[in-house]
């Protein structure tokens, strides 16, 4: 069943590479490396909150990772020893990621710092997923068609009716040929213009047409039913506190992109007028010579030319572009607007002054230190590392149970869904025409048109196939063989023994794993020097104070020691 789960059509989400938490950032020091501070959120961050047996094991493994954040301090600051945050070449690097940084802080701007969520607005979404519905669409591409449906489904408004016109005109191909019945759903699990729409109904009525990125969708609810809710403690608040969050920033910064949209200025040029008659729902566009030049339209900031509409338009669906002919000067913005949004996007973040935030500033130092320790590494530790062809060649030679290709058979299969079917197709492959009978009959659709060969695979493939073959000579039949609750015929093409890889085709992967272990070795002696050298600082009252030591109260005290022990 195909659900039209809620997704993010905003821009810059994408462009945000690292997500912004709502969180406030706490400022604890929980270590220090030379001049360099390790907070505790920083920790937090990575180590993530699983589980643990107990409090002593949660602060052993958290030792552990702040261990290893200590060692990447330990590179960093070497690195700055080394002046390596005024390197040319590494600020070049950082510089070329820049949009990335600016669009996270700016989301982090425009979005996480403009969504609250209030305990009002928890409780109410926990009262709204206390009723869940179930209901049946039909998805079409084009609002005229969209209409139509809607008008023949308001003379007869049985499920009869809406059951045949949905297998009829549906573009969902998971509820088409159930009736266009999406079951059961909650809050939450469609896209907003469709859950709201729904939600609105009364049970056996039809909605108008409702307009969602997927399409055009006429929605008839066919039951409503209570679903009982677990106890709204903190851990449940907490859980819905992100799900609204979520939501809310999602449409937010959908808002937010749509004031840009609406800002932008943009105009239809008379140079549209060229091209206008040669754009063709069902054909690529095709430009004169010097029409990949003509200013088709104008936006606040810059132009846009044929060219730039032959990118898009070629790529377009053919609905899509329908609507495009039928009423360009209420379609061509938006169809335009992803050759733009980048600039849009960042003229917002030059406004909002987006370089001076904190935010920006931290992801762009975070930034620069991973480059400069990349650049330490490769520079003052791995420099020096070389790979012989001799290391590679005796590796190869002294260690050949990691070279052995593991045997394998190619067979060409029938797959059937009964038994009694398969015996039946057994009878007549034995006589001839395998291939044949494979290209009709079997169920694994990617191997039809190519008389039912597998290929050669080795047997954790399909471990039933492969231990049948083992009995077979090449061109026997065997089966039916019970794979997955499905029955298969084999016919043997091959077998493939045990063999040792060739040299050649393994040489570079162990050049490669020579070369890690050389490095991994070169890193620990560094490593051991360094911590000598730097004076390495943690603050065990912080790190302590860090775990949550009411989540293993109610754990079994250990046992008391034995007497005399």
């Amino acid at each position: 069943m195909r659900r039209i789960l809620a997704v993010s059509v905003v821009v810059f989400l994408a462009l945000a590479l690292v997500l912004t938490s709502c969180a406030k950032s706490e400022k604890k020091v929980v270590a220090k490396v030379g001049k360099i501070s390790i907070t505790i959120d920083e920790l937090n961050k990575v180590f993530g909150d699983r589980p643990y047996a107990s409090f002593d094991e949660e602060l052993k493994k958290k030792k552990e990772r702040l261990d290893m954040i200590i060692n990447e301090r330990l590179y960093l600051a070497a690195a700055y020893d080394n002046a390596l945050d005024k390197d040319t070449a590494i600020v070049q690097a950082v510089e070329r990621d820049k949009r990335s940084f600016l669009m996270n802080a700016l989301y982090e701007k425009v979005v996480v710092e403009v969504v609250k969520v209030t305990p009002e607005e928890i409780k109410a979404y926990n009262d709204a997923l206390g009723e869940e519905i179930s209901a049946k669409h039909i998805l079409v591409d084009k609002k005229e068609l969209a209409d139509s449906i809607y008008n023949l489904l308001q003379k007869d408004t049985s499920d009869a009716n809406f059951t045949k016109l949905a297998s009829q005109f549906s573009t969902d191909p998971g509820t088409k040929d159930k009736g266009g019945d999406l079951g059961y759903f909650k809050r939450g699990r469609m896209v907003k213009e469709f859950e709201d729409a729904a939600f609105a109904l009364k049970v056996g009525e039809i909605s108008k047409p409702v307009k969602s990125p997927f399409g055009y969708h006429i929605i008839k609810l066919t039951d409503r039913r209570p679903v009982q809710q677990p106890p709204l403690d903190d851990a449940r608040k907490a859980e819905l506190e992100k799900e609204l969050r979520m939501r809310k920033e999602r449409e937010r910064a959908q808002a937010f992109v749509d004031s840009l949209k609406n800002a932008c200025e943009f105009k239809i040029a008379e140079g549209f007028k060229t091209i206008q008659p040669k754009l063709s729902a069902e054909n690529p566009l095709t430009l004169a010579a010097g029409e990949d030049s003509i200013v088709i339209a104008t936006y606040k900031y810059g132009k846009l030319t044929g060219a730039d509409l032959k990118r898009v338009w070629d790529y377009m669906p053919p609905a899509r572009k329908s609507e495009v002919v039928a009423n360009p000067e209420a379609n061509l913005r938006d169809l335009m607007f992803n050759e733009i949004q980048t600039t849009l996007l960042e003229k917002a973040a030059a406004d909002l002054k987006i370089e001076e935030t904190p935010i920006y500033k931290e992801r762009y130092k975070t930034a620069l230190e991973q480059e400069m320790v990349r650049a330490f590494k490769d520079k003052f530790i791995y420099a020096n590392i070389q790979v012989t062809p001799e290391e590679v060649q005796n590796y190869y030679d002294t260690h050949p149970n990691e070279f052995i290709a593991e045997p394998k058979v190619q067979v060409k299969e029938i797959q059937l869904a009964t038994k009694q079917e398969a015996e039946k197709i057994l009878k007549q492959a034995k006589s001839g025409n395998f291939e044949k009978l494979a290209d009709k009959y079997t169920l694994r659709t990617y191997t039809k048109g190519r008389g039912g060969d597998l290929g050669l695979f080795p047997r954790a493939r399909f471990p039933e196939l492969f231990d049948a073959a083992q009995n077979l000579k090449e061109g026997q039949i065997a089966g039916p063989i019970e794979m997955g609750g499905r029955y298969s015929i084999i016919k043997l093409v091959k077998k493939e023994p045990e063999t040792k890889r060739p040299f050649e085709e393994v040489k570079r992967m162990i050049e490669n794993k020579l070369r890690m272990e050389k490095r991994k070795s070169a890193e620990e002696a560094w490593l051991n020097e360094a911590r000598k050298k730097y004076k390495i600082k943690i603050n065990e009252k912080v790190l302590r104070e860090s775990i949550n030591a009411k989540k293993y109260e109610k754990q079994a005290p250990a046992p008391a020691p034995a007497p005399g022990k």
